[in-house]
């Protein structure tokens, strides 16, 4: 019976601390800074903040640092009627918007296909094992594991402890290639639609008149799926250590 009573409450204790993953808003805006390395780096590739609307299909992504070679800005709106659109701008110089390039597409209700206009959950996440707490920029932080490929690769994310608040990802281990490690923090996440204003295009660059487009960038990928998150191994390979 004691025997009995202990594997209860061993048990007991495996469940309790096995947490699961919280569900965190589709519906967002969040501030991220990735580094290269592990998570105690400071070699900070690129800053971007992503908003996200999966209700009323629209996004905008804002990108600076090495990793987009200066600057970066997408949205796509396909909330508008009786079109859509969506504008790419890019510069070498995140400071001069002026002296930033742009593509202005018209996204119609023929191209509205799953390749386009249609989202999915930005923070979808493969099977993951929890792993406990650990400290994030000094706050407390559940932390789960996951592989989602055969090279060996491990990765994690971290969550604010009790929370669907999100803190941080990256690629912890990588048997194949140690140094090819990342970290992405996030901060000033916002939960829930958000105004207009957070996926308005910089109005510092000059557009050309909408051309129509059937098929978006690849690297809206990037910026539409936590579980994939890289614009390309070439890019981060590149990146300085």
């Amino acid at each position: 019976m004691r025997i009995l009573k202990t594997l209860t409450l061993v048990l007991c204790v495996t469940l309790a601390l096995a947490k699961e993953m919280p569900v965190i808003s589709p519906n967002f805006s969040v501030d991220t800074v990735e580094v290269t390395g592990d998570i105690t780096s400071t070699a900070v590739v690129v800053q971007q903040t992503i908003t996200q609307d999966v209700d009323l299909r629209r996004s905008n992504m804002i990108a600076r640092g090495s990793l987009v070679g200066g600057a970066l800005q997408q949205t796509r709106r396909c909330d508008t009627h009786p079109i859509g659109w969506y504008v790419q701008l890019s510069g070498a110089r995140p400071d001069q918007p002026a002296s930033w390039s742009c593509t202005n597409s018209t996204i119609t209700r023929v191209d509205e296909r799953p390749a386009t206009c249609q989202y999915s959950t930005f923070w979808a996440m493969p099977p993951m094992k929890y792993e406990g707490v650990e400290q994030v920029n000094g706050q407390s932080c559940d932390k789960w594991s996951y592989v989602i490929d055969n090279s060996g690769s491990v990765y994690a994310f971290w969550t604010l402890e009790d929370t669907a608040i999100p803190a941080a990802t990256g690629r912890i281990s990588n048997s194949a290639n140690p140094i090819q490690l990342y970290t992405i923090f996030f901060s000033n996440f916002q939960s829930g639609s958000l105004p207009d204003s957070y996926f308005t295009p910089s109005t510092d660059v000059q557009c050309p008149e909408a051309t129509r487009s059937s098929r978006l960038s690849e690297s809206l990928v990037f910026y539409n799926n936590i579980g994939h998150m890289t614009l390309a191994a070439t890019n981060r390979s590149n990146a300085p250590k």
